[in-house]
């Protein structure tokens, strides 16, 4: 597999292009395999070519959007390696449009178009536009790609770089003993070693340029954009979860969206030594609402978060318009789960699972309903005992 990903049709096709290749192309081939169909891992396959499938066209198919960071010329420095502060860049990429809706940038590109050189959001050369750059591997890959904190991680013991997905050394995170953590840290430290080695050997890139996904700018000389970007080359993106919102959220409670219901699943590694949540990442998302002005419904620190409970059975958030940061119904109702221990234990790792009988309350269906409607009844489309008997 490791020599099929770094050969000549796959990665270093892309490198004799001319186009930078990082760690993010290397994951992108290892999950095209596994999530992305025709030949070659879907190698031929790009994001932007889903609005031509016949089931997105006709709206039965979930829209995606995928969250990334970006890491800022001013980004603190960890043995040669940045890492995203809090309040990075957010990027959002679907099927149609490529962008930010604050931070750096203001504005957004056509995704078929990404790898183009723009100025003022013109093509610099007009015979040499690129398409294909969106292959669906490179982009699920950058949306993996956590590399600079795992390095990071390993060289500072853990004490530098910390993100909601890390679990190296989580061990069984059942009982909290360490059967497998000496296993798994051994096979990350393995990696951490292997893939660096690779790039250098096979393309002589350092760590330092190969650790982070890089997108051509297309944002070059916008008055939208700060002075960094305008002037950068490239956009280094990373995993979405490194800035601390591991949540997807902050993309779909822009008010240009318009959503009125969320339904978020929170799997990340709050708390050790068991790994289970405690609500840090809803609450970070709140953090940039609140300071952004945009509407979101007010979360409590994680200690009270645990103390109340919320981890432990779904919660409705926003309900009460009066319990958001804009004191109004502006903002959607987020159902939150946590990764928690209902049925069963589901904070360790595994390839399958069955789900018995009993495990759902029968008033839950109607419970769901409501809220996913209560948005539009707040605006004067109908009552709830209209909708509900």
């Amino acid at each position: 597999m490791a020599h099929d990903v770094f050969s000549d049709k796959q990665i270093a096709a892309k490198h004799q292009a001319g186009f930078n290749i990082s760690v993010a192309d290397y994951l992108g081939r290892i999950f095209g395999y596994e999530f992305i169909p025709g030949p070659v891992g879907g190698l031929g396959i790009t994001f932007s070519s889903a609005i031509n499938q016949t089931k997105f066209i006709d709206h039965e198919t979930p829209f995606p959007i995928i969250q990334y960071n970006e890491i800022d010329t001013f980004d603190p420095v960890f043995f040669d390696l940045q890492f995203p502060t809090g309040n990075a860049t957010i990027y959002d990429i679907t099927p149609f449009e490529f962008g930010a809706w604050s931070g750096s940038i203001g504005a957004f590109t056509p995704t078929e178009w990404l790898g183009t050189s723009l100025s003022g959001g013109v093509p610099v050369n007009e015979s040499a536009c690129v398409r294909g750059f969106d292959r669906a591997g490179f982009l699920i890959g950058t949306s993996a790609d956590t590399f600079d904190a795992w390095y990071i991680q390993a060289l500072s013991n853990g004490t530098e770089a910390q993100f909601a997905k890390r679990s190296s050394g989580a061990g069984n995170r059942i009982d909290g003993t360490d059967r497998s953590a000496k296993r798994q840290s051994a096979a990350m430290d393995e990696l951490l070693q292997i893939i660096p080695e690779s790039f250098s050997k096979v393309f002589g890139l350092n760590i330092t340029s190969s650790s982070y996904a890089v997108f051509p700018n297309p944002f070059a000389n916008l008055s939208s954009t700060s002075s960094v970007v305008n002037h950068s080359k490239d956009l280094r993106l990373v995993d979405g979860s490194e800035s601390g919102q591991a949540i997807p959220l902050w993309g779909l409670i822009q008010p240009a969206r318009g959503l009125e219901f969320i339904i978020a699943w929170d799997d990340n590694e709050d708390a050790a030594p068991y790994q289970w949540n405690n609500g840090t990442n809803l609450y970070n998302s709140y953090l940039a609402a609140n300071a952004s002005k945009i509407s979101f419904l007010i979360v409590l620190p994680a200690v009270t978060f645990v103390n109340k409970n919320f981890t432990h059975k779904p919660v409705f958030f926003g309900c009460d318009p009066l319990l958001t940061t804009t004191r109004d119904a502006n903002g959607p109702i987020i159902l939150y789960f946590a990764d928690a221990s209902y049925s069963a234990y589901t904070n360790y790792s595994y390839s399958q699972s069955n789900r018995s009988n009993r495990t759902l309350d029968p008033d839950w269906p109607v419970c769901l309903g409501c809220a996913a409607i209560d948005r539009s009844l707040s605006k004067g489309l109908g009552r709830m005992n209209e909708v509900v008997p």
